[in-house]
């Protein structure tokens, strides 16, 4: 089993699939859009609609290069948005690679708080952009599930010894 540096605070329970409407009934969505320097870099924006789809909010930006919390020159990619039913948490899971020069891509999320911000980052795993061998594959990408303020997550990370890809599942509570 591959050892992390925030063991301490995962926990193991069982997954349970959750097929849920968004939180307090609105519609809500995310997704990569290219920085409008073009730059080549990819941010994650967060948006939601209240009349079913009709109308949506200004896009926030969640991660990449402009983001809170993210350096100039970082991409995120593969965003998901995961419901925590039994808690009514909506949670951001990315990946992003945090400068351009990274070797390292970052398996990620966020918690919408009651104050309709987003809380800090919070890195779940890291793995190699590339393997030894320079050919770029990190693992792209992961299933997330959130249960009981428990997010869990199943990815495959590059190991950085040899390259090859394994599976990894991740359980932290938020």
């Amino acid at each position: 089993m591959r050892r992390h540096a925030n063991d301490a605070r995962r926990v193991h329970t069982s997954f349970r699939r959750v097929l849920a409407p968004a939180l307090n009934g609105e519609a809500t969505a995310a997704g990569g859009r290219p920085s409008p320097d073009n730059s080549g870099d990819i941010r994650a924006l967060h948006t939601f609609s209240t009349d079913s789809g009709r109308t949506w909010s200004t896009p926030v930006l969640l991660a990449g290069s402009g983001a809170p919390f993210s350096d100039a020159g970082a991409s995120s990619f593969e965003e998901a948005l995961v419901l925590d039913q039994t808690m009514h948490h909506l949670l951001a899971v990315y990946y992003e690679k945090p400068t351009k020069d990274s070797d390292l891509v970052e398996l990620r999320y966020r918690v919408l708080q009651a104050d309709g911000t987003w809380s800090p980052p919070v890195t779940i795993d890291r793995t190699p952009y590339a393997t030894p061998g320079g050919e770029m594959r990190f693992g792209d990408y992961f299933g997330a599930q959130a249960q009981d303020g428990v997010l869990h997550v199943v990815h495959h990370p590059l190991d950085p010894t040899d390259g090859y890809e394994y599976i990894a599942y991740v359980a932290v509570r938020y």
